[in-house]
């Protein structure tokens, strides 16, 4: 594609077959970007386009990484699921993002979070994270999703956001989860894969009765009710 317009502020190319790579270049007013349902495996000159609010590239066969994400300061929702990334850069100056929707990929490291105190959603499910930072000054966000990792730090589990009212989580390598001492009294949706290596699950009672008449526990094994 020859971009001419470089006052093109939106673009919208969603499912219109398009592979290989593409630049961005000269795009320098756009604010707002879709390309999701292609073929794309690399898009040059993202990083460059400082005025971007909305980026969704998911479901493309992108690789490695998308370029240096953390330059745009502007931008609110990110979605970059269901490729191939390996990387997504450094974050931590995005403080306006609400969006971050990245599953489905090949991360290994999404770097420290604890910035982005206006994130909303957060998915990094069915990646290979093997930790992720602390989450708890994260007073914004409501629903978190980080199914199918290779955890071995589970620290961000211990202070999870109070506001949260969405929460999945599944491992093979945890035999225990508790969340009895966490003040998480808007919670009304959890999802615990139980595994073989899953021996007990422990909620205090008052979030356990939210739970169980206004969300969904997905759970066999629920034990310890602790006081309300």
């Amino acid at each position: 594609l020859d971009w001419k317009n470089g006052r093109l502020r939106d673009l919208n190319l969603i499912g219109c077959k398009l592979s290989g790579e593409m630049d961005l270049h000269g795009l320098t007013e756009l604010k707002r970007l879709y390309l999701s349902v292609n073929k794309l495996t690399s898009i040059k000159g993202l990083d460059t386009l400082i005025n971007l609010t909305d980026v969704e590239v998911d479901r493309n066969r992108l690789l490695s990484e998308i370029g240096d994400i953390g330059r745009l300061t502007n931008l609110t929702r990110l979605e970059a699921s269901h490729n191939q990334l390996t990387n997504i850069g450094s974050l931590d100056c995005l403080v306006k993002l609400e969006y971050l929707l990245v599953n489905n990929n090949d991360l290994e490291y999404v770097g420290d979070l604890s910035n982005l105190v206006s994130l909303v959603s957060l998915d990094v499910s069915n990646n290979k994270l093997t930790s992720l930072g602390s989450l708890e000054k994260m007073n914004a966000l409501k629903r978190l999703n980080v199914n199918s990792n290779n955890f071995q730090n589970l620290e961000f589990l211990s202070a999870l956001p109070s506001e949260l009212i969405s929460f999945s989580y599944s491992t093979d390598q945890l035999s225990s989860f508790s969340l009895a001492k966490q003040n998480l009294q808007r919670l009304r949706d959890l999802k615990v894969m139980v595994t073989p290596e899953m021996q007990s699950i422990d909620l205090n009672r008052q979030l356990l009765y939210e739970l169980q008449f206004q969300g969904s526990v997905l759970a066999d094994q629920i034990v310890n009710p602790g006081p309300v």
